[in-house]
C-alpha cells in the first residue's frame, strides 16, 4: 500500500484538489497531526489561509477581504513561499482547488526529485450543499454560480500531468487505490 513517504531524501508534494468545502483542508489538518510526531518540514500553501489572515488583521469577512485583495500580489505571495520551501526540500501540500491541468502544472513543474501525489476531493451534490451551509466559513460565500462553473470545468488529474500517484476520496471516504497515513 503505498504511502506518500519514502526516504528522508525524497520529499513529498501533494496537490489537493476539490471544489470549495469538498474535504482539502480537513485532510490537510489531519497529515499535520499526523505528522507532528516526525522529523520532517512541511510547508501549505494556501492562499485561502492568507486570505484569512488578512480578514482577521483588518476585521473583515473572508468574501469581504477576498474582494479587497490584490490577487496577483497574493499570487506571487505564495508562490514565492513555495519556490522557498522546494529549494529546502520540504513536502508540501498544496491546498487550493487545482481543478484545471493549468493550475496544477503551476506546481508541478518546479518539483523535480519529489514524489507528486493528487488528492482528489468529490463530494456529492447533497452533501456539497450541507458542507456549504455548515458554520465555520468566517464569511466565506461562493456565488452558485461560480461553484456551477468549477464543477463543469472540471478535469480529473492524470499521472501524465507529473503525477507519481493519484488518490480519490468520496464525500470524505477513500477510494482506490485506497491512501494511508504518511508514516515514519
Amino acid at each position: 500500500m503505498p504511502s506518500g513517504h519514502d526516504a528522508p531524501t525524497h520529499p513529498n508534494c501533494w496537490v489537493l484538489i476539490g471544489l470549495p468545502a469538498s474535504g482539502k483542508t480537513t485532510w490537510r489538518r489531519a497529515q499535520i497531526e499526523r505528522r507532528a510526531r516526525l522529523d520532517r518540514s512541511l510547508t501549505v500553501i494556501s492562499t485561502d489561509d492568507l486570505i484569512e489572515q488578512i480578514a482577521g488583521a483588518i476585521g473583515v469577512t473572508y468574501s469581504d477581504a477576498f474582494r479587497m485583495i490584490e490577487h496577483q500580489a497574493l499570487l506571487a505571495h505564495v508562490k514565492r513561499q513555495f519556490r522557498d520551501a522546494a529549494d529546502r526540500r520540504d513536502d508540501l501540500i498544496i491546498d487550493r482547488t487545482n481543478l484545471y491541468p493549468t493550475s496544477r502544472a503551476t506546481w508541478l513543474g518546479r518539483l523535480a526529485g519529489y514524489r507528486k501525489i493528487a488528492v482528489v476531493f468529490e463530494v456529492s451534490e447533497a452533501e456539497h450543499t450541507e458542507r456549504l451551509a455548515m458554520a465555520g466559513w468566517n464569511g466565506k460565500v461562493i456565488p452558485p454560480a461560480v461553484l456551477d462553473d468549477m464543477r463543469s470545468k472540471f478535469v480529473r488529474p492524470m499521472k501524465d500531468e507529473g503525477f507519481d500517484m493519484v488518490w480519490t476520496y468520496r464525500d470524505g471516504v477513500p477510494v482506490t487505490p485506497s491512501p494511508v497515513a504518511v508514516a515514519a
